[in-house]
């Protein structure tokens, strides 16, 4: 919730805010798909890797969003 928050403060439109975290539960089949793939087990270190990598991505969301394409839709 303070993800959401934080996003919602940073650009003001609820619009935006879904936009950016549609993106992670498409980021999530990566990690899962290759943890089964190479036949590894969900340690704690890789859900804490998980995490980090949804942290990423919001934020990489973010700045696409706020700085690259307001700018290309103008």
């Amino acid at each position: 919730m303070l993800v959401i928050l934080l996003l919602y403060l940073s650009t003001a439109i609820l619009v935006k805010v879904c936009i950016i975290l549609m993106a992670i539960p498409v980021l999530l089949i990566g990690p899962i798909w290759l943890l089964y793939l190479l036949d590894y087990n969900l340690s704690v270190g890789v859900f804490v890797g998980i995490i980090a990598l949804a942290g990423l991505d919001a934020e990489t969301g973010a700045i696409m969003q706020l700085l690259y394409l307001d700018i290309a839709h103008r």
